[in-house]
């Protein structure tokens, strides 16, 4: 079983701008990992459960609480320039 960290460190974290997201980085933004997903799932919860999440496995995941915010901060602005890309391309699909 291989268990990869999350691939966004925080020194790497980049916010991305709403002009330059492409449809790749939309598609990829889009698939987590389990780890991703587990931590995405928890900071739906707070940041208590995704602490105690990180703490109970960071000899597993080799993952901290800033490198998880960082990464969680970035991939909300992906998102979000995403949602904003693909209203600029289908107004009538985003007003639904």
């Amino acid at each position: 079983m291989c268990v990869a960290p999350i691939q966004v460190l925080a020194k790497d974290a980049q916010v991305i701008p709403t002009t330059t997201t492409s449809s790749s980085e939309c598609a990829g933004a889009a698939h987590l990992s389990y780890v991703n997903g587990r931590v995405v799932e928890l900071a739906t919860q707070g940041i208590d459960p995704l602490r105690q999440f990180l703490l109970r496995t960071r000899m597993i995941y080799q993952l901290d609480l800033m490198e998880a915010v960082a990464w969680l901060d970035q991939r909300r602005a992906l998102l979000a320039a995403c949602e904003g890309r693909s209203a600029r391309v289908d107004p009538v699909a985003a007003a639904r």
